[in-house]
Parts: structure tokens; C-alpha cells; sequence
């Protein structure tokens, strides 16, 4: 039995790890700047600079933790692209190789490079610009959102040296010894063995990779009709690369099973009724298959009664006893027809009016001598009337 229940929850953890270590269903890709802050510019010549021209050849390595990535926007999900922050650009590089990996590995030691990374970029001849000179690798990389990241840059250069090729570095302060290097005298930089020395800082680094897919920002209602409601929002960033889907429902919970895909950062709901309240549902839509979580806002629609009332009342004829009285239809006729009835208040409806489908009405049952009013209305619906008009 015990043995069972090892099983059991060796599966459900190895299950429960694969989940974690999936990429994010609700990304696009985007600029991730880690150290961008940083305004340090690596000495001409210097070692920790990844484009230095100082060698002949040369072998770095750097290590970016998950929670920098995390905390610069990034997610687990593909990297195509990488880039360094150049401040004085180079020329003359050769045979520039990147790798990248997995590590557990928050520092480098000078014993030993970190082995097993995958390359993912190499040209013949590199000259990077001032700014951010982006590589993009030959195939993504997937970041498992919950590993350090190594990058691994060797190459060569002729041997003419200058002190040229500088980049932007940054010292991550919950890291000693971020950076590792050796230069030698080959024309197999990637091969050096043995780092020489390590740093506390490293080089400003671009990735492009997966980030969130973020919710509009300020939803805003604006005007409320009692058949229309207008609203608009601000773009997150990065911005949302199909648009944006919406739809509205009376549920607080459960989202609108009705969509419509749009580009621009406002629209018109129409065809709503008046005195009800409805849910306006808002999200981003990142691609085809990712969706930001859902913006939701409440708001009524004013009652509004559109229900016109009938006009030219007059009383055709009247006895002793009786009246009868006649009116014209408004221009929407009323669909139910006319509420009418009497009583002997200039201030008091009739408390138990009749209904009738034509524009005439006969009054009955009155009593010689007493004062009356007639009242008539529209019966526009089972819920809608106009006001009372009375003669």
C-alpha cells in the first residue's frame, strides 16, 4: 500500500513539474532589457565586454537568473533573439559563435566553464553598432521559466588589436561573480578549457522572448444610453500584435460566449435595453492562441422611455351619462395599444383604466352634474407606456 501511494505521488509531482516547466499559454514575444537601468560603460579593452577587440581570441560566459528575467518581464516561452547594449561598437570580429542554456548555477567559478549549452548563432564576421545590436539565432531557445540562463560568447579577431568595443555592464547585487572569461592564443575560441577570471558585473542583455499577454489598461465607460454604451482603453505594453476581443453579458462570472475581434481602442455596444445591467468584457489578444485574462466593467443602462404619447384628444360627443372621446396615434404607434380610463382628479389616474387597439373610447356609468377627467396613454410594451395625457 505504501509502495502505491509512492507511486502515486512521484507521478503526480513529476506531473505537477512538467506543468510548471511548460511555456505560457497567454504570451507573445516581446523586448525583455535586463540591467537596462545601468549606465556604466565597460573600459575600452575590457575583459567583461563581450565585443571587446583587446584578443585574439576569446571565450565569455554569463549567467541572467530567473528572477531577473521574471522581474523584466519575461516568462517561459521561446527566445529567438538576443543583443548586447553597445557603447562603442567594433569591428574586425570572427567566427562570433552565442550558446545558450539551462543552469542551476547562479555563479561562475574559474574552474570550469559551464558545459552542455546549445549554440544558437554564428557569423564569419561581426561588427556590432552603438545601441543594441540584435543576433537572431538560427532556432529559438525555450526558457523553462524556472532555470538561470547561461550565454556563452567566443570568437576571434586578427592580430591587430585596438581598445575599441564596448558595452553597457550593470553589477546584479544578488550575485557575485555573474561573468567568466579567457583569452588565448587559438582559432578555436569555444574550445579554451579553463576560465582565468570572473566579475561581478556583466553586459546589458536584450532578450526577445516570451512575455505576458497583458490586459487592456483603463477601461473607461463613457456615454450610457439607454440603448448604447460607449468604452474605450489605453494599449499595455507591449502592445497586443491582433487586437483585442470584447463582448458583453448581464454575468459578472461568466464571460460572453458571443466575441468580436477588433484592432482599435474603443467601441459601441448597441441593441441594449434600457434599466438593465450588463458586464462589458474586454481582453488582448496576443495571436491566434493567446489571450490576456479578461478586463471586466458593470454598468447600467438608463431607463428611457421612448413610448410616445397619443396628441389631439377631444371629446366627440357627451350625454348625461356618457362621453365619448377621441385621439390620434403617435408616429410609432404604440404595439399594445392605449390604456384609458376617467376620474374626477385633475392630479389622480385612474386606478383601473381600460385597454383598447383604436384611437376612440366611450366613457359609460357617469353621473349628471360631476366633473371628470379623461385619461389616455400608449401601451408600448408589457413594460413601457407613455405618460398620461388627460383632458
Amino acid at each position: 500500500m505504501n509502495n502505491f501511494f509512492s507511486k502515486c505521488n512521484y507521478w503526480q509531482l513529476s506531473l505537477f513539474l512538467i506543468i510548471m516547466a511548460m511555456p505560457r499559454a497567454n504570451a507573445q514575444t516581446g523586448n525583455v532589457d535586463i540591467g537596462s537601468a545601468g549606465t556604466t560603460i565597460s573600459t575600452a579593452g575590457s575583459a567583461q565586454s563581450p565585443i571587446t577587440q583587446a584578443y585574439t581570441a576569446i571565450r565569455f560566459q554569463f549567467i541572467y537568473t530567473k528572477d531577473e528575467i521574471i522581474a523584466a518581464g519575461g516568462v517561459g516561452g521561446a527566445i529567438t533573439q538576443l543583443g548586447w547594449r553597445v557603447g562603442t561598437g567594433a569591428t574586425g570580429l570572427t567566427n562570433y559563435t552565442v550558446k545558450i542554456g539551462h543552469t542551476t548555477q547562479a555563479v561562475v567559478g574559474t574552474s570550469a566553464f559551464i558545459s552542455g549549452l546549445t549554440q544558437v548563432y554564428s557569423t564569419g564576421t561581426y561588427a556590432p553598432s552603438s545601441g543594441y545590436n540584435m543576433l537572431t539565432f538560427s532556432s529559438a531557445f525555450t526558457w523553462n521559466g524556472t532555470s538561470n540562463v547561461a550565454v556563452e560568447v567566443c570568437y576571434t579577431r586578427a592580430s591587430t588589436l585596438s581598445s575599441g568595443g564596448t558595452v553597457y555592464t550593470y553589477t546584479y547585487t544578488g550575485t557575485a561573480a555573474a561573468s567568466v572569461y579567457r583569452n588565448a592564443t587559438t582559432t578555436t575560441p569555444c574550445t579554451i578549457a579553463t576560465p582565468y577570471s570572473n566579475f561581478n558585473t556583466k553586459p546589458q542583455i536584450r532578450f526577445v522572448m516570451a512575455v505576458p499577454c497583458k490586459v487592456p489598461i483603463n477601461v473607461t465607460p463613457g456615454t450610457i444610453a439607454g440603448n448604447s454604451a460607449f468604452f474605450s482603453w489605453s494599449v499595455p505594453s507591449p502592445a497586443p500584435a491582433s487586437g483585442y476581443q470584447y463582448g458583453y453579458n448581464t454575468s459578472a462570472t461568466l464571460a460572453p460566449s458571443s466575441l468580436t475581434t477588433i484592432t482599435n481602442t474603443n467601441v459601441t455596444l448597441s441593441g441594449l435595453t434600457p434599466g438593465t445591467t450588463y458586464y462589458f468584457w474586454v481582453r488582448s489578444r496576443c495571436s491566434t492562441t493567446s489571450n490576456s485574462e479578461w478586463d471586466t466593467t458593470q454598468f447600467t443602462t438608463p431607463v428611457v422611455n421612448n413610448c410616445a404619447m397619443p396628441t389631439n384628444i377631444s371629446a366627440v360627443t357627451t350625454t348625461a351619462t356618457t362621453a365619448a372621446f377621441s385621439w390620434t396615434a403617435p408616429t410609432i404607434v404604440p404595439a399594445n395599444g392605449y390604456y384609458y380610463g376617467y376620474s374626477t382628479s385633475a392630479a389622480t389616474a385612474p386606478a383601473s383604466p381600460s385597454t383598447g387597439t383604436v384611437t376612440t373610447a366611450t366613457i359609460s356609468g357617469l353621473t349628471a352634474g360631476t366633473g371628470y377627467y379623461f385619461w389616455v396613454r400608449s401601451r408600448c410594451s408589457a413594460s413601457s407606456n407613455s405618460e398620461w395625457v388627460t383632458l
